[in-house]
């Protein structure tokens, strides 16, 4: 009979949240093999995130500032992912409550979205894309951020994002993350994506496997960062 041994690590999430990364390991040789068979996607998308900040804000980031836009994007679009079903029922919801002239919306509003936040902006990131002036997308993309339940709001503002929209937008880089974030080459959302024959495409992410690529990213960032203060303290020594 094959022994299990059970693994659990609390990640520690920005914003005051916690992720608990749980995974089975067996001693068996071949229930090894399907864990690393599970690994393998969340590595990819790993990798892929990580080559999003390489292309994108290699010009305008140290590699160990890559976090600041990195970590707080890939957070926006699996909170957007999760929303996206919801999102006319919560917008429908926020009209009829304003309309009746109900100042307390928040227990209406998260029954809407079906989840213990919600965004009340007329935007998901999808209509983001394409806008005609790099002004226009800053405008938008603030009354998205906006448009978040004020829990969301905390963890927006211990990642200090807003701080970032300013310089990513006079670099006309924010557009392109957005296009990157929502490639249909990566599911960031807790559904499946499915291929037009029913079958799947890209598995939904789970909170556990969101843990997962988050810490992962946060480990590539802080060694990034360490590597280039060695540099500079080798440089300072001479």
């Amino acid at each position: 009979m094959a022994r299990l041994k059970n693994i659990r690590t609390d990640a520690a999430v920005e914003g005051s949240q916690t992720v608990q990364v749980e995974a089975t390991l067996d001693r068996d040789g071949d229930d090894r093999l399907e864990v690393q068979a599970a690994a393998r996607p969340l590595n990819w998308i790993t990798n892929f995130i990580w080559g999003i900040a390489d292309d994108a804000l290699r010009d305008l980031y140290v590699r160990g500032k890559y976090r600041d836009v990195i970590l707080p994007m890939m957070v926006l679009r699996r909170l957007d992912a999760v929303l996206e079903p919801t999102k006319a029922a919560v917008l429908s919801m926020k009209d009829s409550r304003d309309k009746a002239g109900i100042a307390n919306q928040e227990a209406a509003l998260r029954q809407a979205a079906e989840q213990a936040f919600y965004n009340t902006s007329r935007f998901t990131m999808r209509d983001l894309r394409n806008r005609a002036s790099q002004a226009q997308l800053k405008a938008d993309f603030e009354a998205y951020l906006d448009g978040f339940s004020q829990n969301v709001q905390d963890i927006l503002d211990n990642f200090e994002f807003r701080n970032q929209i300013p310089k990513l937008s006079k670099a006309d880089v924010l557009g392109t993350l957005i296009e990157k974030f929502l490639d249909s080459s990566i599911n960031l959302g807790p559904r499946p994506v499915l291929n037009g024959d029913g079958s799947v495409k890209h598995p939904g992410l789970d909170n556990h496997a969101m843990g997962t690529i988050f810490e992962e990213l946060v480990r590539r960032f802080n060694e990034a960062n360490n590597v280039k203060q060695r540099a500079n303290l080798s440089r300072f020594r001479g």
